[in-house]
């Protein structure tokens, strides 16, 4: 009987992050991106290194599963390094959309389940997360993600949620936007390396990323025209004494890259 409950939550739950994406009718009605870009674009700068370092070492000539690919923009990037790039995603429209805009030949798009996928074992290289695993029972995920990587496979986990972030618990609480859902689950930082230790990843490599400096995109949209970039590039530099303490635990985005242990 318990089980059969805890079964049927799960399924309701995935029905309703469907639902949220299939018509974007999340927990706000403010686009989520109605932030200033220049600014966000900036700050998101700082981690194009490691980024970049992560493609070239661990993407490069590969086979890529990318977890909730939603309209497949992570696809772009992905495919200037991967052999192949399959992006699977619970909404149908966002599936469609990814179709239409990035019909490149070396990519599919599929519509399934991320806990739950169509493919056989083995049948990856890399599977790329990017700011998803937070909507997922991550037990369950990894299970899976262990089934379709091969044996000398890689993880790499992007722009996962911090919990303990005090911007973005302010962000999601005063202004929700359409694509946040009631079902997400951000991460303590600590916690989420530990979770990924015990499913069997070893870690390779590991970023904190941000804690004031999202405040700056939030304050641009209250003070319009105001030029708030001299305050990003300090800020930014606030973040990196922050996060060289254990203060990190407070950061806003966290990532890794992880090899399947034996």
């Amino acid at each position: 009987m318990r089980e059969s409950k805890r079964s049927q939550t799960e399924q309701q739950r995935k029905l309703r992050e469907k639902e949220i994406y299939d018509h974007l009718k999340g927990l706000g009605d403010r686009n989520y991106y109605a932030w200033d870009q220049n600014l966000m674009a900036e700050i998101y700068s700082v981690r194009r290194p490691f980024h970049d370092n992560i493609l070239t070492r661990y993407l490069k000539g590969k086979r890529v599963l990318m977890l909730g690919c939603g309209k497949g923009y992570g696809t772009k990037k992905l495919n200037l390094y991967a052999k192949q790039v399959t992006g699977i995603d619970i909404s149908e429209r966002m599936i469609k959309l990814a179709r239409v805009s990035y019909p490149d030949p070396g990519t599919s798009f599929i519509i399934g389940d991320a806990e739950n996928t169509p493919f056989e074992d083995n049948s990856f290289d890399v599977v790329y997360c990017k700011a998803i695993l937070h909507h997922l029972n991550l037990p369950r995920v990894l299970k899976e993600i262990r089934r379709v990587l091969t044996p000398n496979g890689y993880l790499y986990v992007v722009d996962e949620c911090g919990l303990l972030n005090p911007i973005a618990w302010i962000r999601r609480r005063f202004f929700p936007s359409e694509i946040h859902t009631p079902d997400e689950r951000p991460f303590i930082p600590n916690q989420f390396r530990k979770i990924l230790y015990r499913h069997g990843f070893h870690e390779i490599d590991f970023e904190y990323r941000f804690i004031i400096s999202p405040v700056a995109p939030v304050l641009a949209r209250v003070i319009p025209g105001v030029n708030l970039m001299p305050l990003v590039h300090f800020l930014l530099g606030v973040d990196k004494l922050l996060i060289g303490s254990p203060l990190k635990q407070l950061c806003w985005r966290i990532g890794g890259i992880y090899t399947v242990q034996p």
